[in-house]
Parts: structure tokens; C-alpha cells; sequence
């Protein structure tokens, strides 16, 4: 559906197919848009007029109409208020059939950004995410960040959404069809980004969907208490995709589980109830006192980032039949 950004069928489109909510202070938003306005789609093409909006959510204050491009070559309102209530304008703006695409004045896009999320989106992604190009060289946090987020991925292959400590990044470039936003209510990306989750909306990455700014420090956790996340979610996914503790009976499993997490049996039962697996899963990091996130204290980094690259080499090398990891050794 979103082909018509750069095909339109008519001389100008009634609606948008995508709009953009921009944030951030008003200041640093006439040079996102001029950006914007030099964005080009497939082969190079201009996005056709009216194909799609940006959507002006000023932190500070209004911008004054001398500091908006001239003739842009897309669709610009400005609203005010909370950013739920930016989120909903703009959803109402592009329709039930349409996408939204969270932007931050302060990330700029690169060439071939719009083109990349539009892209995305018309290939049948549910959500779409792009990456930052940090201002400054690669920060050892940073650099943590990128283990845990391959770690993460290798303990438990089935989430679909995301980096670990990344969460800021992803919810800052991220482009998303309408009908994931029912039933959520988001004060702000992030709260949306965890909404998202919990339905278990498939993320997809795409590098080309770039922006450049300055990287906010991760939210990087004790690699102790990581790993022992990841275990637990990638036990809890299998017992959910089995149907134990719903059509199944509780059985051996569970109660392993149950165990690691100092929680009842029943009470993880009734954790998997939910049609969703990010549901299940929230419910259980809520009802865990074993789950409750260990942030790493300052002067541990350098002797983590080792035991990082120690883990990760290991997860590389031992891998099961069936494409999961075995147990860890202690």
C-alpha cells in the first residue's frame, strides 16, 4: 500500500500513506525538515505529493511559519499538547490503512532513510526500525551493548523486537502500521516500544533507515542478571508455545522454572495464560523478584565487557541440533 508515496495513481493523494511525528525543541527542527525535503525514494524519485506528512510536535514551542521550508515537498501540520496526543493526531491523520513513523528532531536523517522505512513497510513489516550513526566514536557502553544485544539473541532466538539498552534508539526511529497502535495506550515512546512487545509485533531492522546524532549512554544490566533473564524468557517461550499451564498440564518444566524464579507453580501458570507471549512474559518479569534488572555499577564495565566476549565466544561455538543453546556451564 505504500507504493503510492512514489507512484500515485493521481495527481495528488487525498491522504497521507505515512506520517511522520516529529519531536524534539523547535529550534532543531528546520533543519530536519530541509533534510527531509532532499530525501528521495525508489530510484531516486521524488515521494509524490501528498504521499506523506510530518506531523510537528514541539517540546519548547510553536514554530513560526518563517522557519519552515518553502513549498516542502510533503503535507506539515503542527500540534501541541502530550506526545499521546501527537501519536493519536497522526494516526488519525493517515487512517486505519495507513503508518506512522516516530522521528527526533535531534537524529537527522541520512540519505535513504524514508526510502528504507517505506520500503519496509510495503514489504509486509508490522514495524520497521532503523539505526543511529552516533556523532562521536563508538563509547565502550555502546560497544557493551552490541554483546549483550548478539547474547540475547542466541539465548533466545524468538524475540523479534530489539537490542538490549537500545531501547531509546529503537524508539526513536521506528515507523509502524496503524492497527498495532489499537488497544495500546503510550505516554511515550518508550511505554509504546513495551506495548508493542507485549503483543508480540515483529520488528524488522533495517540498517539503510539511518540517522545521525548523539547516542544516549545504554541501560546496560550485571551480565549475572542478563543471562539469567534471557534463560528464563527463552524457558518460559518453549512452556508457552507447548501450551503448558493452559491446554497442557503444568508438568516438570514449569516447575523448574518456578523454582529459579522463587515463584508458585500455579501463579507461572496463570503468567501463561495470556495470547501473547510478550503479555506472559511482561507478567512474569513483574511477578519475579529474581527477575528485577541489576544495572551495572560504575568501574565493572571493563571486567564485564570480558565475560561478555568470553560467553558470546562460547554461545558461538556449542549450539544443539535443534538450533538452541545448551544448558550454560556455571
Amino acid at each position: 500500500m505504500f507504493d503510492t508515496l512514489h507512484a500515485p495513481v493521481r495527481p495528488r493523494l487525498a491522504q497521507p500513506r505515512l506520517a511522520i511525528l516529529l519531536t524534539g525543541p523547535a529550534a532543531a527542527m528546520p533543519a530536519w525538515l530541509r533534510l527531509l525535503d532532499a530525501q528521495r525514494l525508489s530510484e531516486g524519485m521524488r515521494p509524490a505529493e501528498g504521499g506523506f506528512g510530518v506531523m510537528l510536535l514541539p517540546r519548547d514551542r510553536p514554530l513560526a511559519p518563517a522557519e519552515v521550508p518553502d513549498a516542502p515537498g510533503f503535507a506539515l501540520r503542527q500540534t501541541g499538547g502530550l506526545w499521546r496526543e501527537g501519536l493519536r493526531h497522526v494516526a488519525e491523520w493517515v487512517g486505519p490503512d495507513g503508518a506512522v513513523l516516530l522521528a527526533d528532531a535531534a537524529a537527522l536523517p541520512q540519505p535513504g532513510w524514508l526510502a528504507a522505512h517505506a520500503a519496509g513497510l510495503s514489504a509486509g513489516a508490522e514495524a520497521v526500525a532503523g539505526r543511529l550513526r552516533p556523532l562521536e566514536p563508538c563509547s565502550a557502553e555502546r560497544a557493551h551493548a552490541a554483546l549483550l544485544a548478539e547474547i540475547a539473541a542466541r539465548l533466545d532466538p524468538g524475540e523479534g523486537m530489539g537490542w538490549p539498552g537500545l531501547d531509546a534508539e529503537i524508539a526513536g526511529n521506528l515507523s509502524l502500521r496503524v492497527g498495532l497502535l489499537d488497544g495500546i495506550e503510550a505516554a511515550e515512546p518508550l511505554a509504546l516500544l513495551a506495548g508493542l512487545r507485549r503483543r508480540d509485533a515483529r520488528l524488522q531492522v533495517v540498517p539503510r533507515a539511518t540517522v545521525s546524532g548523539a547516542a544516549a549512554v545504554p541501560r546496560l544490566e550485571r551480565l549475572g542478571s542478563f543471562r539469567q533473564r534471557m534463560q528464563a524468557r527463552a524457558a518460559l517461550r518453549r512452556l508457552w508455545e507447548d501450551g503448558i499451564g493452559t491446554v497442557l498440564p503444568e508438568d516438570a518444566a514449569l516447575w523448574r522454572l518456578a523454582a529459579r524464579l522463587g515463584l508458585p507453580a500455579g501463579a507461572l501458570a496463570a503468567c501463561l495464560r495470556p495470547r501473547h507471549f510478550g503479555a506472559a512474559w511482561a507478567a512474569v518479569e513483574q511477578a519475579s523478584r529474581r527477575l528485577a534488572f541489576a544495572p551495572l555499577r560504575p568501574g565493572e564495565l571493563a571486567a564485564e565487557h570480558r565475560r561478555a566476549r568470553l560467553l558470546l565466544g562460547w554461545l558461538r561455538c556449542v549450539r544443539t541440533a535443534a538450533g538452541r543453546c545448551p544448558p550454560l556451564p556455571s
